[in-house]
């Protein structure tokens, strides 16, 4: 660039971060926007190397291969991790460029980079609405399967059981439409925490849509351990809820279907559950039952 001050001037007043090193990869210059970014004022990090900034995410590859790339090509660009003068470890997306005299000597080194803090954050969070439902924050029938088939896979290599529960909350629909869709959906909110009470962390409580859940309970010992939980839940669903000063009251159906017992994959498993439900509504509700092919 021809005009020094209009370099300067860029420099001073670009959003993305810029740090600039000799060629002994000490600091020789940062712009405000370096500052604001990393929390370091220019004078706490000029005859410094970067290596203040590592975070400590990435391992010694990541850096061998990212000098290997600039030794190899005078560039590189990507993700990296690096730490705030605060502590706080934050991602960056970063270029690295080499500059060279007329002799071909390495002069400097800059970089430039952006804070993608952000667009990370919203990148989970879109990952998150992807995979969970948005009224009750459980796994949504998409990340319920995913985990069913991995929970079968792993019960097929150890020999384990497996079991999954249909849940129907009885007489829900004409609560509903009778009490309206806020007071509905915070029937489904409390029901959804009730569950979630019934079942071991390492168990998935997911809501499939309406008033419909399922439970998976992995390595499991006994079919009376799975009864014993169905039990819970008709019991903790069956108390009153309590919703803007009135007590409302629902009951659950629930249909059981274990592995390898009744179904040796996802797709007959959640058939035979949904069956094993129906059939505990046609016994009169508030009741599980077992699946069985009579």
């Amino acid at each position: 660039m021809g005009n020094p001050q209009l370099a300067a001037r860029i420099l001073e007043n670009i959003m993305d971060g810029v740090l600039i090193t000799d060629a002994h990869k000490n600091i020789e210059y940062v712009n405000p926007a370096f500052c604001t970014i990393t929390g370091y004022s220019a004078e706490e990090v000029i005859g410094k190397n970067p290596r203040i900034l590592k975070s400590g995410h990435h391992d010694e590859v990541f850096y061998k291969n990212m000098w290997t790339s600039l030794a190899r090509s005078g560039q590189w660009q990507g993700e990296i991790w690096n730490r705030r003068k605060n502590g706080e470890a934050y991602p960056e997306w970063e270029n690295i460029v080499i500059i060279r005299d007329d002799a071909g000597s390495i002069t400097n080194y800059v970089a430039i980079f952006s804070d993608i803090s952000t667009l990370k954050h919203a990148e989970r969070r879109f990952q998150h609405l992807a995979h969970h439902d948005a009224l009750t924050g459980l796994p949504n029938r998409l990340l319920f399967e995913d985990r069913l088939q991995q929970t079968l896979a792993q019960a097929s290599r150890q020999g384990q059981m497996v079991a999954l529960l249909f849940i129907d909350l009885d007489n829900f629909k004409p609560i509903n439409d009778t009490q309206g869709h806020a007071v509905g959906d915070q029937m489904i909110r409390i029901a959804a925490e009730r569950l979630t009470g019934c079942v071991r962390s390492a168990d998935t409580v997911a809501r499939l849509g309406g008033d419909e859940f399922t439970a998976l309970l992995a390595n499991i010992a006994r079919v009376a351990d799975v009864e014993l939980v169905a039990q819970k839940i008709l019991e903790v669903i069956a108390r009153a809820f309590v919703i803007g000063g009135h007590e409302l009251f629902t009951t659950a159906s629930i249909g059981i279907a274990l592995y390898p017992a009744d179904g040796s994959d996802a797709e007959t498993l959640l058939h035979h559950a949904d069956s094993a439900m129906y059939r505990a509504k046609q016994a009169g509700k508030n009741k599980y039952q077992l699946y069985t092919q009579t």
